[in-house]
């Protein structure tokens, strides 16, 4: 049977009327469109601030002028910032445009998300590692203090 002969044949069990032929019954394909509008109009304020992610970049990376590692870490959180907000790329090009899996996107995105809802300044908490000195040093069991 040739596609020619296809056309009378269904035409004949089917009428102008039915939603198959009128197109009532057509598959509409968004790819997507309708997610992308909606999230592209749910944006942060901070996102489009130069400043505020810088001041974000700074406080989480403080020796990325010095420190490879941390600039790395601190440029591929601008990317992060500017794909997803700026761009309106998905969490799944996000992470094949940066090498990462899409869980790892979301996890610094929410992380990003965390920062910017808190206060941008330092905690003045000591960093990992650098413990507070007493003036007597760690001889005894000075565990507890007493009054």
């Amino acid at each position: 049977m040739e596609v020619r002969d296809t056309l009378p044949r269904l035409r004949a069990s089917l009428d102008g009327k039915d939603t198959f032929v009128s197109g009532g019954h057509g598959v509409i394909n968004t790819a997507g469109a309708t997610l992308h509008a909606e999230r592209m109009s749910r944006i942060p304020v901070w996102a489009l601030d130069d400043e505020r992610i810088r001041q974000l970049i700074n406080l989480r990376f403080p020796r990325s002028k010095a420190d490879p590692g941390q600039r790395k870490l601190a440029s591929r959180m601008v990317r992060v910032i500017h794909l997803y907000y700026r761009v309106g790329a998905t969490t799944a090009v996000v992470a094949e445009e940066l090498k990462m899996t899409v869980k790892a996107v979301e996890s610094l995105l929410y992380r990003i998300n965390q920062a910017m809802k808190r206060s941008l300044k330092p905690s003045n908490r000591p960093r990992k590692g650098e413990g507070i000195q007493t003036p007597y040093g760690s001889q005894g069991d000075d565990g507890h203090i007493s009054l």
